[in-house]
């Protein structure tokens, strides 16, 4: 199907693939208890692209600049490291620019992967960073929920 508006077709989408996997692996693991092949995480940063990337690219000027915090953005100050300004759109650039440019790893408990850790370098000064933060998953995945819900209502109007 075609897109009718690209960006807020594509957010959405993307919303919902994320939480159509949720659904089906819900499904799999009642049936099947052995199920052991489950890709949500790689899909999670797959999804980073609509989630992160689009709006920072199409809606730079529109993303929130109210601090974050864990409440509102399941996102704290404390968890955010180097960076000194910590605004929802400062966390979206730097995430953007994480995911972007393959600065991210993984981290786990129990061979099972529970978060990943994230950072930015400040290219003007070689490879200095400029931000680093270690997310859960439930964490990034509530944020980026969040994100792309205020950015539906920014961009519907």
């Amino acid at each position: 199907m075609d897109y009718e508006q690209q960006e807020i077709n594509f957010v959405k989408r993307t919303k919902k693939l994320l939480d159509q996997y949720d659904e089906f692996i819900s499904i799999k693991k009642c049936i099947k208890n052995d199920f052991k092949e489950s890709y949500e995480t790689t899909l999670l940063i797959n999804c980073c692209v609509g989630l992160l990337i689009i709006p920072n690219e199409k809606l730079f000027e529109k993303l929130p600049i109210t601090k974050i915090n864990l409440e509102d953005w399941d996102i704290s100050e404390e968890m955010i490291e180097i960076e000194i300004i910590k605004t929802v759109r400062k966390t979206v650039t730097h995430l953007r620019n994480s995911i972007s440019h393959y600065r991210f790893i993984s981290f786990a408990k129990s061979g099972e992967i529970i978060g990943f850790e994230f950072t930015d370098k400040d290219n003007k000064k070689d490879k200095y960073d400029n931000f680093k933060i270690k997310l859960p998953l439930k964490n990034l995945k509530e944020f980026l929920s969040k994100l792309s819900n205020t950015m539906l209502k920014i961009m519907e109007g």
